[in-house]
């Protein structure tokens, strides 16, 4: 029997996983799937077509099978300026539509690019255009601003300027990230239960007081008191198996790296907490780093993840968690009068069992996933990654992304 009240408070780490996404068009129709066929009218040319800021790796002319909806289409002719610069076009469910680019001569230069280490994203004047290494004949004279990532490694953003009919080489050294604990606060409510709209806000108050110290927030909604709390839901299966690892019989509870925490009122939550957060957040041994970025077309973002062992890591899981940061009802859905939500969970993109992860101290795991968000996912989205120990329940690390 489900015990009703407020009691105790812990907290998990959650990881991101990722599936093998597979290059390439889909040559049919789907149910819910439009065409564009991209070409220029100087046939004697070619261009590398470019779908929501990202490469297809196609060349003019070719078709392109797209989601419905709007999605922005860019060229690049080597030595030529297109014009449009870009066209925003409305892909219809069972439709073609054919759009043309003009293209003129333009001065340009050969930009030759390379990183240590290599196999980062490269992204130009807002287009990602592939890996390092990288060569580009044709680039348009002029200041361009690149940026480089790679997992591990911390963003570099250089403005370079290529002259006409000149060569420009650039090799830049990433550095690594700098480890840092990010600590996971989890606590479980429910739109029935009195006490739980007091202890949502003091969490919220106290991790955004302490806006110096990275935190990542996970708030599962429970199907107790009530069962139709209308966020638990949405995800019953992924927020069972979390109440049955940490045996959670009561709302509110809040979990902080995987350790209950334990209080009578909100003013005993508010100092536990916040002492909680400041011990974790100051610990010197670090077992591993979590690091993820978005890239891809922008209609279908792929999330680039890895975890890199800073100790060895043995019977652990990585959990990749989609929250919406913030959730307003007009009128409460639930008994307890509550409006506001914060960092509400969706799901598990890792799926209810996440990853299994055992490495040795220096070994990574890197995978990737398209992120598809669904029609109730409230934006704006965040991911939480964490990775937790199975039989200790300590979150060894946690790492939070903005969905694009």
């Amino acid at each position: 029997m489900r015990l009703f009240g407020y009691c105790w408070i812990g907290f998990i780490f959650v990881l991101l996983i990722g599936c093998t996404t597979r290059e390439g068009v889909s040559p049919t129709h789907d149910e819910g799937m439009g065409a564009i066929w991209v070409g220029i009218r100087n046939e004697q040319l070619t261009g590398t077509i470019f779908l929501d800021h990202a490469t297809t790796h196609l060349e003019t002319p070719d078709t392109l099978h797209l989601t419905t909806g709007n999605h922005v289409i860019h060229l690049f002719v080597p030595g030529y300026r297109t014009e449009p610069e870009s066209l925003v076009i409305h892909v219809e469910s069972g439709q073609i539509k054919e759009i043309w680019f003009d293209v003129f001569p333009t001065p340009s230069g050969k930009l030759q690019l390379d990183t240590q280490p290599s196999a980062a994203d490269v992204w130009i004047d807002g287009l990602e255009f592939g890996q390092t290494p990288l060569t580009l004949e044709g680039v348009r004279e002029g200041h361009h601003v690149l940026r480089f990532r790679h997992l591990f490694y911390q963003e570099k953003i250089v403005s370079i300027y290529i002259g006409p009919r000149k060569d420009f080489q650039l090799s830049p050294n990433l550095q690594p990230l700098n480890p840092r604990k990010q600590v996971l606060v989890e606590h479980f409510s429910n739109t029935d239960c009195a006490p739980c709209p007091s202890a949502d806000a003091t969490v919220e108050n106290v991790i955004s007081a302490l806006d110096s110290i990275p935190v990542s927030q996970i708030a599962y909604h429970t199907n107790f008191p009530s069962p139709h709390d209308p966020f638990y839901l949405v995800a019953q299966s992924d927020v069972q198996c979390r109440i049955d690892f940490y045996q959670v019989m009561a709302t509110p509870t809040v979990f902080v790296d995987g350790k209950a925490l334990s209080f009578f009122d909100f003013i005993e939550l508010e100092t536990h907490l916040r002492q909680s957060i400041l011990q974790q957040a100051q610990k010197d041994s670090l077992a591993c780093l979590i690091d993820a970025y978005f890239h891809g077309p922008s209609s279908a973002p792929q999330l680039k993840f890895g975890v890199l062992a800073l100790q060895g890591i043995p019977h652990a899981r990585l959990w990749c968690a989609v929250v919406s940061a913030y959730v307003h009802y007009d009128q409460p859905p639930g008994t307890n009068g509550q409006q506001d939500f914060f960092a509400v969970f969706r799901g598990f993109l890792t799926g209810k069992n996440g990853i299994a992860l055992q490495l040795a101290q220096g070994e990574n795991f890197q995978d990737h996933l398209i992120f598809r968000p669904k029609p109730d996912w409230s934006p704006p989205l965040q991911i939480i990654l964490f990775v937790q120990n199975d039989q200790t329940h300590r979150v060894l690390q946690s790492c939070q992304v903005k969905v694009p």
